[in-house]
């Protein structure tokens, strides 16, 4: 992590804790892997994705 190493921080009192920084990582790759996955699903099923698609008015 290269914040940890930035000597251009002035305090590092005012970073979260790892283990905060931790979680929202895995927060966001969980959020990440659920999108890449509804992106998989729609390219396996191009005809519902269309269906789906027209159906909203899209």
């Amino acid at each position: 992590m290269k914040w940890l190493k930035d000597d251009s921080l002035d305090d590092g009192e005012d970073l979260a804790d790892p283990d905060e920084i931790a979680a929202d990582i895995v927060t966001e790759l969980n959020a990440a892997l659920v999108r890449m996955n509804q992106i998989v699903v729609a390219l396996a099923n191009p005809s519902d994705r269309i269906a789906s698609g027209a159906a909203a008015g899209a």
